[in-house]
């Protein structure tokens, strides 16, 4: 019964170690590319930028497109949550204010729009 228990949190803590790997790569991922622009994040520059080796990095991703997806996904879901927000907040108040509110929002995630410029090709 014991050793089950310490296996189970073994294994927790290897997951949360992964889940926050995969989070310190895309974090690092988004700050190159605003600092930098996207075609400076690659697997090597991200291997140097947070210390793990690249075969870390490709075991999490797969490949470069893979880190990149991730960080479009992710984008798209804080903008998802935003805009979810001020809907909300459109029902409490008017049309316009909501519709002033969706503008701003996408003007605080630039990041998340250049880069679905980027990865799906959009003028």
């Amino acid at each position: 019964m014991e050793t089950k228990q310490a296996v189970n949190r073994i294994g927790e803590r290897k997951l949360r170690d992964r889940q926050a790997r995969r989070a310190q790569i895309i974090s690092a991922a988004r700050h190159i590319a605003e600092a930098e622009g996207w075609p400076s994040v690659t697997v090597r520059r991200l291997s140097d930028e947070i210390s793990y080796s690249q075969p870390v990095l490709y075991a999490h991703f797969g490949s470069r497109e893979g880190i990149l997806a991730a960080i479009a996904i992710e984008g798209f879901g804080e903008m998802g949550l935003a805009l979810e927000k001020a809907r909300k907040r459109g029902k409490r108040g008017s049309t316009v204010e909501a519709v002033a509110m969706t503008t701003i929002i996408g003007l605080v995630f630039p990041l998340t729009i250049r880069l679905s410029r980027m990865k799906f090709a959009l003028p």
